[in-house]
């Protein structure tokens, strides 16, 4: 999915006169330091970014400082540094999507519900957010707690095995996080 957006937005900003530049993180915040830094020092003309491990604070907040009040845009998407609150964000909703998937799983007289989610994002997080609100509105069905699995991000792809409720199941997950800078072929 990453890839086909990423490729949309390459075709119209060619279009457009402009470069785009993606750069994969992989979850490391020296690799996030060191792109920003690197489209810091070039002719960038704004970065797009989706934050590492989003649910946490960032260590390069003095960066992300530094380009807010040089003025070079820059967007968040899918998440935002909690230590940093001067760009703007484009993301899901993320807790309604949570609460209707419990809404769904209730209506359907489920029980036992677990949820397999990413701990290290905000997004995991108002996921799970919106799935116990749900559970918690629910006046028809008593609820079990869920059981909740979450995966930590490991700065690569993973491999990991589940159980819950007796059953087994092996899950692989790839993980891309990228940073997208765009600039003007012309170099303005």
């Amino acid at each position: 999915r990453n890839g086909y957006i990423i490729s949309l937005l390459e075709k119209e900003f060619r279009q457009l006169g402009f470069i785009l530049k993606v750069q994969v993180t992989g979850n490391d915040y020296s690799l996030e330091r060191q792109y920003l830094l690197e489209s810091e020092s070039s002719d960038c003309l704004g970065i797009i970014i989706e934050p590492c491990y989003s649910a946490y604070m960032t260590p390069n907040a003095d960066i992300f400082d530094r380009l807010y009040s040089e003025n070079l845009p820059v967007l968040f998407i899918n998440g935002i540094y909690s230590n940093i609150n001067n760009f703007p964000i484009v993301k899901d909703d993320n807790i309604s999507a949570g609460y209707m998937a419990g809404e769904y799983l209730i209506h359907n007289c489920h029980k036992r519900i677990s949820v397999l989610l990413q701990s290290d994002t905000i997004s995991g997080q108002e996921k799970l957010m919106g799935l116990y609100n749900s559970i918690n509105n629910s006046p028809i069905i008593p609820i079990m707690p869920p059981t909740i699995k979450a995966i930590i991000n490991d700065d690569h792809n993973t491999l990991c095995t589940i159980t819950a409720f007796g059953y087994t199941a092996s899950v692989y997950i790839l993980i891309t996080l990228n940073i997208i800078s765009i600039t003007n072929h012309n170099g303005k």
